[in-house]
């Protein structure tokens, strides 16, 4: 697990579980929001078309390559390499996908941003002395950043985490 320094201090983010999720369900109920607010516009179907496929050709040829079918798994593959080149080469799609992470990382940085809000937030989720975090000097920004990061790759929280 990742470790963050500020001043001569050394902070990590709490484990993964369900305390941890609870204390930050008002920032993902933020997150959420602001995410659909900025990526309400973006239509993301053929990419859930391509990532749904995709995961469903790569769970077939693993159950067929413990059965020993070799000719379907010479089939399915040539199939899953064709879905993921087709997937690679769509400029357009790329591109909406592109915009999106881009909406993604606007949200964290109006979270940032927003001091009141992500100050409880930040001694909520991290283990170490958060009583030396001063939230008005500059430097603490790289902590908050990094951390709330973290936070949401940990968590699962982008929608393309898992993508192809």
């Amino acid at each position: 697990m990742n470790t963050y320094k500020y001043k001569d201090q050394q902070y990590r983010l709490k484990d993964n579980n369900l305390e941890l999720l609870r204390l930050a369900a008002p920032v993902l109920i933020k997150y959420r929001k602001l995410l659909h607010e900025y990526t309400k516009d973006i239509d993301l179907t053929e990419f859930e078309y391509y990532k749904s496929r995709i995961n469903e050709l790569k769970t077939a040829i693993g159950q067929l390559i413990d059965g020993g079918d070799d000719e379907k798994v010479k089939e399915l593959t040539n199939q899953l390499n064709i879905a993921e080149n087709e997937f690679c080469q769509n400029t357009e799609l790329q591109s909406l996908i592109s915009l999106y992470s881009d909406c993604e990382g606007l949200v964290l940085l109006e979270l940032i941003a927003d001091i009141d809000f992500i100050k409880p937030f930040i001694k909520r989720i991290l283990i170490g002395d958060t009583s030396k975090l001063n939230f008005e000097d500059n430097e603490i920004l790289k902590l908050i950043r990094e951390a709330v990061s973290d936070f949401f790759i940990i968590t699962g929280r982008s929608r393309f985490i898992s993508a192809a």
